[in-house]
This record gives C-alpha cells, sequence and structure tokens, in this order.
C-alpha cells in the first residue's frame, strides 16, 4: 500500500511539472500579451516610418496616436480611430479658432485652453465608451498644438495640420495593422454572453414557479445586472468589428434593456404573490402555466423569439374575473414578451436575416451629472497648476508640462486615484527605459530597421506585460509614455540635456495630474448611489405627469437600468433595492396611466407628489381611497388591469413605509 501511494504520489508531480505541459499553459497565458505587444509595436513604427518619409515636424506624435488607438480588441480599436479622428479634427479646429480670438493675449489664449479641456473633461465622463473618447481627444489635439503655438499665434495653422496629420497617419496605420492581424472574436463572446444570460434567466423562473421562494427574483436581477454590465465592453467590441451591428445596434440594445425587463417583471410577480399565503401563491400560478412550460431543446432564437412573443400574447389575452389572476398573467406575459426581445438579439448575432428591427428608438439616459463635474475641476486645476508654473518660472519644457498636465486627468476620466498614480510611476518606469535605449542602444546604430528592433523590443515588453500582468498598473502607462519621452525624430541625436528637460517636463505634468486625482478624488459610493435615488425620485414625479403618454413605460425601464448600472460596485444591496423598488411604483403608474382613467390618473399624480414630499401618510389615504371605493364590472379586463396596478402601487408603499423614501430623506 505505501509503495502504491509513492507511486501515485511520483505520477502526480510528474504530470504536474511535465514541461511540455508546463510550456503549453505558459504560452497560451502569454500569447494574448505578446500578440498585442507586437501589433502595437508594428502599428507605431509604421506610423513613424510614414511620419519620417513625409518630413512631417514632430513625428513622435504619429506614433504615440498609434499607441494610444491599439487596444487588445478589434472592434474597440476601430471605434477608437473613428473617434480619435473626430475628436482630433474638432480640437485642431477648435484650436484655430481660439487662436484667432486672442492673437495678441497670452493669457486669454491660455484661459481659453483650460476652459476647453476642462469642459472636454466633463463630456468624457458625461458620455460613455468612445463618444467620452472623442472629447477626451478635443481636449488633448488642443492642449498639444497650444503647447506649441502659444509664443508663435501665426503659426498655428501650419503647426494644427502638422499634429492633426501625424495624429490620423497614427491612427490609419495602428487600424491598418490590427485589421491585418485580428479578425474579431466579440461577436462570438457577445452571442455567448447573451445565450447564458437568457437561459438563466428563463431554468430560473422556471425553477421558481415550481418552487417558488420570496427573494429570488431580486437575487436574479442583481446578477443579471452585473452579468449585463460585464458585457458592455464586448458588446462595443462587436459593433465596432461589424458594420452590420453598428447600423442594427438598436436592436442589441433593446435585448441588454429586455433582460432586465424580464427579471423586473419576474420581482413585480413575486412581490405580488408574497401578499398571500403559500396555497393561495400556488393556486394562482397553476392559472398561468402556460407561460412556464420548458421550451424545447434544439431550436432556433428566431423560433424561441417567435414562441416567447405567441406565449405573451396569450396571456394578455386570457381572461379572468379575478384581480391576482390578471395581476399574475400581465406580469408573466411581460417576461415572456421581454425574453422575446431578448432572444431577438441573439437572432440578429447568429441570423441577421431574421431578425426584427427595434420597435423604439434607442435611449441611452445619462446617470449623473456630479462625477463628471468633479472631473472638469481636475482637468482644470491639473491644467491650471501647469500653466502657472510655466508664466513664474517661464521654463521652456513647461509647455510640455501643460500638455501633459491636461492630458493624463482626461485620459484617466472616471478612474480611481490609484489609477493616476500608477499611470505616473508607469511615466517614470517609461522614462528610465527611454534613457537606456536613447544613450545606451542607439548611439550605435542609425537605421530605421535598428531603430525599429531595439526600440521596439522595450515596447513590445510593457505592451505585452499590461495584458500578462499588471496588477500595479504600470505597465499601459509605460507603453503609452515611452514614445513621447524617447521623443524620435527625422534625424536621430543625442543630446542629454535635451532629454532631461523634455523628461522632467512630461514627468511633472504627470504629477500634476496624478495630484488633482487626490486631491479631487471621485464622489464616494454613499453619495453617488444616494443622488441616483433622488434622480429617481424625481423621474418618478414626471412619469406620473405624463402617465398616459404610450411610450413612457420604455423610457421608464430604460432610465432605471442605466441607473442601476451606473450604482458603483461598492454600493449597498440596500441601495439596489430602493433604485428597483421606485422602477416597480413607476411601473405601476404606468399601468394606470394606460389602463385607468383620467380622475385615477389624477389622484395617482397627487399621491406621487405626496410621497415625494415625505408625506407618505396623505399618499396612502389618496391610494386607499381608491382602492377600496372603486367599482367595477369584473368582467372589464382593464379595470381589472387599473385595479391590479393600485393594489400593487399600494403593497410597494406599505412595503417600503419604513424605508427612508421621498425628497429630502436619505
Amino acid at each position: 500500500m505505501i509503495a502504491s501511494y509513492f507511486q501515485d504520489r511520483k505520477m502526480t508531480m510528474s504530470s504536474r511539472y511535465d514541461f511540455p505541459t508546463f510550456a503549453s499553459r505558459a504560452w497560451k497565458r502569454i500569447k494574448p500579451g505578446l500578440v498585442h505587444g507586437l501589433t502595437m509595436t508594428a502599428s507605431v513604427f509604421l506610423a513613424l516610418y510614414i511620419a519620417f518619409e513625409l518630413q512631417i515636424d514632430d513625428p513622435s506624435w504619429a506614433g504615440v496616436s498609434a499607441g494610444h488607438t491599439i487596444l487588445p480588441a478589434l472592434g474597440s480599436s476601430l471605434n477608437k480611430a473613428l473617434y480619435r479622428v473626430i475628436g482630433t479634427v474638432i480640437g485642431a479646429a477648435a484650436t484655430v479658432v481660439l487662436t484667432a480670438m486672442f492673437p495678441q493675449s497670452r493669457l486669454g489664449f491660455l484661459t481659453g485652453v483650460v476652459v476647453w479641456v476642462s469642459a472636454c473633461g466633463f463630456i468624457a465622463v458625461f458620455f460613455k465608451n468612445f463618444r467620452a473618447y472623442a472629447a477626451m481627444l478635443a481636449g488633448y489635439t488642443m492642449a498639444i498644438i497650444a503647447s506649441d503655438t502659444v509664443g508663435t499665434p501665426d503659426k498655428v495653422f501650419e503647426v494644427a495640420i502638422a499634429r492633426s496629420a501625424a495624429i490620423i497617419i497614427g491612427v490609419l496605420c495602428a487600424t491598418l495593422v490590427q485589421g491585418l492581424s485580428d479578425f474579431g472574436s466579440a461577436r462570438h463572446k457577445l452571442t455567448d454572453g447573451f445565450a447564458e444570460i437568457v437561459a438563466d434567466i428563463q431554468k430560473t423562473f422556471v425553477g421558481w414557479v415550481a418552487n417558488p421562494r420570496t427573494g429570488t427574483a431580486t437575487k436574479a436581477l442583481q446578477s443579471v445586472i452585473k452579468r449585463i454590465a460585464a458585457l458592455d465592453t464586448v458588446l462595443d467590441d462587436a459593433v465596432g468589428e461589424s458594420s452590420e451591428l453598428r447600423r442594427r445596434s438598436a436592436i442589441l440594445h433593446q435585448a441588454t434593456v429586455a433582460m432586465f425587463g424580464a427579471v423586473s417583471s419576474w420581482c413585480t410577480l413575486e412581490a405580488y404573490l408574497a401578499r398571500g399565503s403559500a396555497g393561495e401563491m400556488r393556486a394562482t400560478l397553476n392559472a398561468v402555466q402556460i407561460v412556464v412550460a420548458p421550451t424545447p431543446a434544439g431550436r432556433t432564437w428566431a423560433d424561441l423569439r417567435d414562441d416567447w412573443a405567441k406565449r405573451a400574447m396569450e396571456l394578455g389575452q386570457l381572461p379572468s374575473r379575478d384581480i391576482s389572476v390578471r395581476v399574475v398573467a400581465d406580469a408573466a406575459g411581460e417576461v415572456a414578451l421581454r425574453l422575446s426581445d431578448a432572444a431577438n438579439g441573439l437572432v440578429l448575432l447568429t441570423d441577421p436575416a431574421r431578425a426584427i428591427a427595434s420597435r423604439q428608438q434607442v435611449c441611452q439616459p445619462i446617470a449623473q451629472v456630479g462625477p463628471a463635474f468633479i472631473n472638469a475641476l481636475r482637468v482644470a486645476a491639473s491644467t491650471s497648476a501647469a500653466v502657472l508654473l510655466w508664466i513664474a518660472t517661464a521654463w521652456p519644457n513647461g509647455l510640455s508640462a501643460i500638455t501633459f498636465a491636461a492630458l493624463i486627468p482626461l485620459r484617466m476620466s472616471g478612474r480611481p486615484p490609484q489609477v493616476a498614480s500608477g499611470f505616473f510611476f508607469g511615466s517614470i518606469l517609461a522614462a528610465v527605459a527611454a534613457a537606456i535605449v536613447q544613450f545606451a542602444v542607439l548611439p550605435n546604430h542609425d537605421s530605421f530597421l535598428a531603430l525599429t528592433i531595439l526600440a521596439g523590443a522595450v515596447l513590445t515588453i510593457f505592451a505585452a506585460m499590461s495584458q500578462i500582468s499588471d496588477s500595479w498598473g504600470i505597465f499601459r502607462p509605460a507603453a503609452v509614455m515611452y514614445l513621447p519621452l524617447l521623443s524620435l525624430s527625422n534625424e536621430l541625436s543625442v543630446d542629454t540635456i535635451a532629454f532631461i528637460n523634455n523628461a522632467v517636463g512630461i514627468l511633472a505634468g504627470c504629477a500634476f495630474g496624478a495630484l488633482a486625482f487626490r486631491l479631487l478624488p471621485n464622489i464616494d459610493a454613499a453619495t453617488q448611489s444616494l443622488r441616483l435615488r433622488e434622480l429617481m425620485w424625481r423621474d418618478l414625479r414626471t412619469l406620473a405627469a405624463h402617465a398616459q403618454d404610450t411610450h413612457s413605460l420604455n423610457r421608464w425601464r430604460e432610465v432605471t437600468f442605466a441607473r442601476l448600472l451606473a450604482l458603483p460596485a461598492s454600493a449597498t444591496a440596500a441601495s439596489f433595492e430602493h433604485i428597483h423598488m421606485i422602477y416597480e411604483v413607476g411601473f405601476c403608474i404606468g399601468q394606470i396611466g394606460r389602463w385607468g382613467k383620467p380622475r385615477q390618473i389624477t389622484s395617482i399624480a397627487n399621491a406621487i407628489v405626496a410621497l415625494i414630499r415625505g408625506e407618505i401618510t396623505l399618499a396612502r389615504q389618496m391610494l386607499r381611497g381608491l382602492d377600496d371605493t372603486r367599482v367595477f364590472n369584473p368582467t372589464d379586463q382593464a379595470a381589472l388591469r387599473t385595479q391590479g396596478a393600485i393594489r400593487g402601487l399600494r403593497q410597494r408603499i406599505e412595503a417600503h413605509a419604513a424605508a427612508p423614501i421621498g425628497r429630502g430623506l436619505s
């Protein structure tokens, strides 16, 4: 037995430390990073070669632009390239206009620069994804051009053309190289992610109907929101890779909102049934069993979409004389309808010809203004500090400090302070590497091929490490800052003083940016959550005033979805539940607006105003009066739906009466 044990132990250890297995695992780990590093290096030095051949003034910006544009995913790089060009053109044009406004006033010109980059910093957080990136580039471009023309305003047009040309060359080279080396896989990843979420929603819902338990739907909703948020970047990548997906992106947006809508309707169903006994819950569910029959396997997403849409229609037309059955049937039908919309997104990804056009316009509501305002102040403080330093000292390289003092907070928009600090330390690492290459490697080699191989090796290592292991957050900044610090030109020269001055100017700008993040940190999670709840109450009042609008419920669903996505990762579960409770109140109001009579809608609007003011007792009395005095025909399905929505509204307010709700209550 002992001999057998040691023999098994020996076999286990030999398989664990088998070199081919180890090498295979290591290669699998480093391959994506190495490919990314080589792609970035090829893009950068192709851009540099073209800029050298065209004799562009300060060609290093072509390489910097290519390095900024390259991302690990093809779709992200393509989107980034498009918005980089847009932002560059806007920034260059704005610089020319600003110079024309203040041709003889250096103070007025620099003040205009600070205002412009601050506005770009605001927009960079106010919007999201690559639209925000265009704002960043508009700010970058003005800072770059302004630093070269503040002393020679008469040359602003020539400098703007040269810098814009260099940046666009870098963008085109990055797009070309990555397009040839990466065929894109984001569409498959998005398909798998969507399919898993939709299948899990249906499976969990079916399991809940078979064995209903309170709290299941809320946990499922939190999980769905997190998974959709994780797929946000993949969705952008997929849209960037495919012109068809870009043209029909409204279907994908509708699919993500529909996933949220399906689970939210399940929450409504769960909350309504929780008011009764287990026997009553079971009996009511049995009355609408049609919606929860397991879907046969082996069917296409188009078939499943049509099947769920058919079930939703059947439930909506289900005759009933009981309020509970009517409410549960409608809620279950809403689950089926939203699953159908989500499946339509999968049809677009797998069989585009059978996808149905979106029934509504894409509305991407803005979550909150506070973080955008903080970022604008941060950009203004960093840039102003560098401007004042340059004015006070007349330091020749203070202009470089101004450029990068604006660049760092713009590039780090919306990030935590430690990321900006990592960028500063990554810049120091890049400066050390650039010094070694500049003084110890390049002096003995004067060909462009040697430059590409020797200087490119360092860039490849930094870019690869940024994807393999960058827990300190320094390798990506090192890859980005390496070329500005190396400061390559048409004629290679070794000038120690010039290199040191350039490096100190760049690092001083990075230090100003990192310090601005420390002095003006992001709004804490509790404050952001409170602000989001206040915005939800404000939007609820607007919804109550326009409850009869046929599109109000769709807009309300999208607004809530955006708010939940905007919740900080560290937000409490109570904040999540509070926002969703407000959504359920709004959903009931929308239902009343759709099926109720004008008198009821007016009373509901007044009750919501009282609720928002904190007059909870008055709001309860107004709703109780509608519930208790209403006499209706039990065969009138609209009346049943209205009464069910009123009871649901009362139930939610009663359930959360002890919770701090309403304006002025936190």
